[in-house]
């Protein structure tokens, strides 16, 4: 995450980008997180919450909140919870 937007790279030892993964030109990435399996990679763009499928880095999901600061995945990873400050 940066003022480029959002990129992900693999770890050790290479450190280079994950070429599947489409960049998110945002740059107003709040969050991002993993589920705990590893299974999906979720992040706030500023208009919506995206989650990919660690695989094949497609995008499945796209929510339409743009007021979401925080998102967390439950333990076994199947929900995915969303904060919003209330106004």
């Amino acid at each position: 995450r940066g003022s480029t937007g959002l990129r992900l790279s693999y770890g050790p030892p290479n450190y280079t980008e994950v070429p599947m993964f489409t960049k998110d030109e945002s740059k107003s990435c709040k969050s991002m997180t993993f589920s705990p399996n590893g299974r999906y990679f979720a992040w706030i763009s500023g208009v919506n919450v995206k989650i990919s499928d660690t695989e094949t880095w497609e995008v499945v999901a796209v929510i339409n909140k743009p007021k979401v600061c925080a998102i967390k995945f439950s333990s076994l990873g199947t929900y995915l919870m969303t904060w919003e400050p209330f106004i």
